[in-house]
């Protein structure tokens, strides 16, 4: 499908324009001359909305009309308030949701040759990647990455590019935790060497809190005894004394005059037996203080191993708590690393699935390697003007839609031998190219805008 007429009255610095477009139509001429507003009003009538700026100044209404080769009218109309868009057919009758037809004609997402040819290197891949419609197996990349997608107006190679970017920051988490497990294991491995090696069954304190009471039970025993003997010996003592007084006084009733000899003497064992009785006593008391004493370092050697025993048995609980934690991180390490090992998988099968993606391409022998344009394996910079100019005039044609009219603005940009390759092969293909050239020639500005058509 192609525009056999163009016609623009009254909008931008246009004033009456009519042109039956060809293969190639160049507008040149010098700046301010309506070159570009040319192509702003064929883009207007194409790709519609509201734009009230596009009315010439001083004007009421403005209007775009491109004539199809089917007999059907694009009609664009512009004024202050609002701007309108119809579409009638071979018979002048108007054509129900105009808007939604002419979007069936144009893809808007067409390419222009001309901004191929002079981007840069990776600029030129995104042109060629939002120009081109790649098409990926949504349930494919759920079963390599384990994520879901839905493709609502995306390119799919950015919803991929989001998936791998995705998948690359939790794998970076992963590695990151991997590496803080690690160090973990490693600090409490450190920690564990400090405990020695512990028999449990060497240190029975129960063992050893019963020897404490034997010890405490023959002291004991050893001490009631001497005080027996104490309480034994001050009974024997009492009645002894007892005696002696009623023997002193059956003497004293015999003999009156040995009564002051006798009761002295009475007296004085008195004082004696009550010497030796305290004197026992105080021994006895010396022996049981002796006893304790005996006994209490005894008991410290048994208390001392219970200590000893009570320490071993907290270090073999720590020990084995910590023996624990580094089993239990170890555990975790090792999902790190698979989860870790899935992700990079992830990671290259999207790489290989892009590479196959992009060396797939709808024209043969171009692929998008390491974000570059290649063309048999050759980078696009590096190729003859022919074959770039050959290349763009392809890709433009990948989405022209079915009315295929691009407009290209700029052309000087071009020098002369590629602008002459241009002029050919643009000539040679299927599609309407609607260029503008500045004029740098005084001569040529002098003749003002002109527009020259190539079938």
């Amino acid at each position: 499908m192609k525009v056999n007429r163009i016609k623009i009255s009254n909008i931008l610095g246009i004033d009456e324009l009519e042109i039956e477009p060809g293969s190639l139509t160049v507008i040149s001429g010098p700046n301010n001359s309506g070159k570009t507003s040319t192509l702003e009003a064929i883009k207007s009538a194409l790709k519609g909305g509201q734009d009230a700026t596009l009315l010439r100044k001083g004007s009421e209404k403005g209007e775009v009309v491109l004539e199809l080769q089917d007999g059907r009218s694009i009609i664009e109309t512009v004024t202050a308030n609002r701007t309108s868009l119809a579409l009638r057919d071979e018979h002048g009758r108007k054509v129900a949701s105009p808007a939604k037809q002419i979007k069936a004609l144009v893809d808007v997402l067409a390419t222009n040759p001309l901004d191929f040819i002079t981007a840069k290197s990776d600029y030129q891949a995104k042109i060629l990647l939002d120009t081109i419609p790649i098409e990926i197996d949504s349930e494919k990349v759920e079963e390599n990455t384990g994520m879901k997608i839905e493709l609502v107006n995306q390119n799919p190679l950015d919803v991929l590019e989001f998936v791998r970017k995705t998948i690359y920051d939790l794998r970076t988490g992963t590695g990151r935790a991997i590496v803080e497990k690690n160090a973990s294991i490693n600090q409490m491995e450190i920690a564990l060497e400090a405990y020695s090696e512990v028999n449990e069954e060497e240190f029975d304190e129960n063992k050893y809190l019963d020897k404490i009471k034997e010890i405490d039970a023959t002291a004991q025993t050893r001490i009631d005894k001497i005080q027996s003997i104490i309480d034994q010996e001050s009974v024997n003592s009492e009645d002894y004394i007892e005696h002696l007084k009623e023997k002193a006084e059956i003497e004293i009733k015999v003999l009156e005059d040995q009564i002051k000899k006798i009761r002295d003497n009475c007296n004085e064992s008195v004082l004696k037996e009550k010497s030796m009785n305290s004197s026992r006593k105080d021994q006895a008391r010396t022996a049981q203080q002796k006893i304790r004493s005996d006994a209490e370092e005894s008991k410290k050697e048994w208390t001392s191993k219970i200590e000893k025993s009570r320490q071993n048995v907290e270090s073999s609980t720590k020990k084995k708590h910590l023996q624990d934690l580094i089993s239990t991180a170890n555990d975790d390490l090792e999902e790190l690393e698979k989860t870790d090992e899935k992700q990079t998988k992830s990671i290259n099968w999207i790489d290989d699935y892009k590479k196959s993606l992009l060396k797939s391409l709808p024209i043969p022998g171009l692929a998008v390697i390491d974000n570059k344009v290649l063309f048999n394996d050759i980078p696009f910079e590096r190729l003859n003007e022919a074959t770039k100019v050959d290349l763009a005039i392809e890709i433009g044609k990948l989405r022209a839609g079915e009315l295929k009219i691009i407009c290209v603005d700029g052309i000087e940009r071009l020098d002369p031998d590629t602008f002459n390759l241009f002029v050919e092969k643009a000539s040679k293909s299927n599609m309407q190219l609607v260029v503008t050239k500045v004029e740098h020639d005084p001569d040529e500005i002098k003749k003002g805008r002109q527009i020259k058509v190539v079938e």
